[in-house]
């Protein structure tokens, strides 16, 4: 039922009311609330119950990004003037602490499953094709008892563990009476939806299209293909969990170093290094034959992907706010609309081409993503440059 759910943030008009209407705290309140129902659905997973909390959630998940991503850049801003520090350097950092904190749950959420997932457990079976070679829905795949379905006193019990920590959620969230308006320069949802569409007519946020879409298909492999085709075929549904606090550790370190080391090296050198490290990653996949007798490469692989991610997340979050000031609103619903675009490409042709297909597929959009990204940079620079000597 991952439909809906990844049909979340392509919500454009959602997206923008609902910050304008309720303001970035109360957006995130609500949001967090319209998740709930689709926690719960996991206690009667029918198709009655999953697609229309699905849909709820979806509701929930755009506005969420969009208030929470307007609330960081209008946060540096105020910091900016007072620190006297450049902007561009204040919102990584920021944008790198926001996402640090935030990546923790790959930690947290993915510790609770293994350990329930973990109790009970029969041993592993061998001499299965997984890896690169791994196609869903066949022989190979249907026979495999390590991808055999988790018990539903397991699944109900972390569904249960899930839903009250989203209750505790909105009780922290909801406690503070202080709030911050998103920054929108007063203006009216007719001119915000306006300034969305106008939006995509901009040579700058076209040629950054190709890397939003694959920042979403990436973190789609990595959640579903590299769980599915590496770690359950070979390892078992319930090490996922252990594998994946592995790359939100990496994920999370990755945020912070990149967030200081921006300031001494600038965004192009690191965003550089992190293609070539994906590219590494990815043709490790495509090369690697995953076995329960070699451990250490689940994690490794896993830790590898999430240094990468870490750089994408904070460095492409921060370009669009630096490129877009006074338009955060539009910018980041126009980037999450890229994201979900490439959640919804992964996830659609998941069950029906083999991993090493994907893994080309990733390769070549990362390439690709990348030297838009670049000529997004260089013309920046040009720019700035004109811009000063003129002064």
């Amino acid at each position: 039922m991952w439909i809906p759910q990844r049909l979340k943030d392509g919500m454009f008009l959602i997206v923008l009311v609902c910050p304008r209407w309720l303001g970035c705290k109360w957006t995130v309140i609500a949001a967090f609330i319209a998740y709930m129902p689709y926690i719960g659905a996991q206690f009667y997973p029918q198709f009655s119950t999953m697609i229309p909390t699905g849909l709820l959630m979806g509701l929930g998940g755009g506005p969420l990004w969009c208030a929470k991503c307007t609330y960081v850049t209008v946060i540096t801003k105020t910091f900016s003037e007072i620190t006297r520090v450049d902007s561009d350097v204040v919102t990584v950092q920021f944008f790198a602490i926001f996402f640090t904190i935030y990546i923790f749950c790959h930690v947290w959420g993915n510790l609770v499953s293994s350990l329930v997932f973990s109790l009970d457990a029969g041993d592993v079976q061998d001499d299965v094709t997984c890896g690169a070679n791994f196609c869903p829905s066949t022989a190979s795949t249907t026979n495999n008892t390590n991808l055999e379905r988790p018990s539903d006193e397991k699944i109900y019990t972390v569904a249960g563990i899930y839903l009250a920590c989203m209750v505790i959620a909105v009780c922290i969230v909801s406690y503070n009476e202080d709030t911050r308006e998103c920054d929108s320069k007063g203006a009216s949802i007719v001119q915000l939806v306006t300034m969305t569409f106008k939006m995509l007519r901009q040579p700058r946020l076209l040629m950054l299209m190709p890397l939003s879409v694959w920042i979403g298909m990436q973190e789609g492999f990595m959640g579903a293909d590299y769980t599915a085709a590496y770690v359950s075929c070979a390892w078992g549904i319930r090490n996922i969990g252990y594998v994946m606090i592995c790359y939100g550790v990496t994920n999370a370190l990755s945020a912070v170093i990149t967030g200081s080391l921006v300031r001494l090296t600038g965004r192009v050198p690191i965003v550089v290094c992190a293609t070539v490290l994906h590219s590494g990653v990815v043709l490790g996949l495509l090369w690697w034959e995953p076995s329960s007798h070699y451990k250490a490469m689940f994690f490794v692989m896993s830790g590898l992907w999430g240094v990468a991610d870490g750089v994408w997340q904070i460095q492409i979050n921060a370009m669009y706010g630096v490129l877009f000031p006074g338009q955060e609103e539009a910018a980041f619903s126009n980037f999450k609309l890229c994201t979900s675009l490439g959640y919804i490409l992964t996830y659609s042709y998941s069950s029906y081409i083999c991993t090493d297909v994907k893994l080309y597929i990733i390769l070549t959009l990362m390439l690709v993503g990348v030297a838009g990204y670049l000529l997004v940079e260089w013309k920046e620079r040009a720019r700035a440059n004109t811009r000063s000597n003129k002064e």
